[in-house]
């Protein structure tokens, strides 16, 4: 059961750009992560997504912490489907205002319910202000 919830973290995470296409506004932060239903935990069970920064520059050290600028916990019975999100604390919205475009870590950690299997993956994507219209 583990190398199918693996597979599935994989194949969701590869959808959460897309997901964000148009932006992300930077009044209210909140990644669109899609819906995650009966197809990735058929048993129901646990989804629990972080999502961290990444240090820096190329002399990063191995001591620079990443830090953590949003999280969201979802429990799904079986054959349950939901709408997956994160809202960015204010480190992370200030963060994306500043720069405009932020190379983020989302980290997804599956569990299933009736065994317990868990698995966990994260991928590095960029994520982007959306432009807003300017009225005049």
């Amino acid at each position: 059961m583990t190398s199918f919830l693996s597979g599935q973290t994989v194949e969701f995470l590869q959808g959460v750009a897309g997901a964000n296409r148009k932006g992300i506004s930077a009044r209210k932060p909140v990644l669109k992560l899609g819906t995650i239903g009966s197809g990735q935990l058929p048993n129901g069970g646990t989804v629990a997504i972080a999502v961290y920064d990444k240090p820096a520059g190329r002399k990063a050290s191995a001591s620079a912490k990443r830090r953590k600028l949003g999280a969201t916990k979802v429990a799904l019975a079986k054959g349950q489907s939901k709408k997956l999100s994160v809202k960015l604390n204010k480190r992370g919205k200030s963060l994306l205002r500043k720069k405009g475009r932020v190379k983020l870590t989302v980290q997804m950690l599956l569990r299933d319910a009736a065994t317990g299997a868990m698995a966990q993956h994260s991928r590095t994507l960029t994520f982007k202000v959306k432009k807003t219209s300017k009225r005049g």
